[in-house]
């Protein structure tokens, strides 16, 4: 490389790295698999309704009661059936959470509302007297 500063000329010999020649034919490169990256498979699950379950599930714990904890149930009941022949599916946990919480709230609405009906029986018979 040439520089030059005023009237003063500069002449620097910059080295050049070596070359490094990788024999073809040697037992330790192998051209193909350069090529083709090694990846972990990861397993295929198939997809379930667990999480839309489980959104159901919550929300009826709040507003809904039964109308949203019964098909909660249904569809926890359908992801459960996928993932029960899959052993460690990962919505599994989901599946089963949503199947619980529609359950109790499918009692604890069933136990408010025979509390109610009892209370309405029981107004309506003391009422005559």
């Amino acid at each position: 490389m040439n520089y030059k500063l005023g009237h003063v000329r500069i002449h620097m010999q910059v080295p050049q790295p070596p070359s490094i020649e990788i024999p073809l034919n040697q037992g330790y490169y192998q051209p193909h698999m350069a090529a083709t990256p090694q990846y972990a498979m990861m397993p295929m699950w198939p997809q379930t309704n667990a999480t839309l379950a489980l959104i159901l599930a919550c929300v009826s714990i709040v507003a809904g009661g039964f109308c949203l904890a019964i098909p909660a149930i249904i569809v926890a009941k359908g992801a459960l059936q996928i993932t029960n022949q899959f052993p460690g599916h990962p919505d599994a946990g989901n599946a089963k959470a949503a199947h619980l919480i529609g359950w109790i709230i499918t009692g604890l609405y069933g136990v408010i509302f025979a509390f109610y009906l009892l209370m309405i029986i029981f107004l309506v018979s003391t009422e005559n007297i």
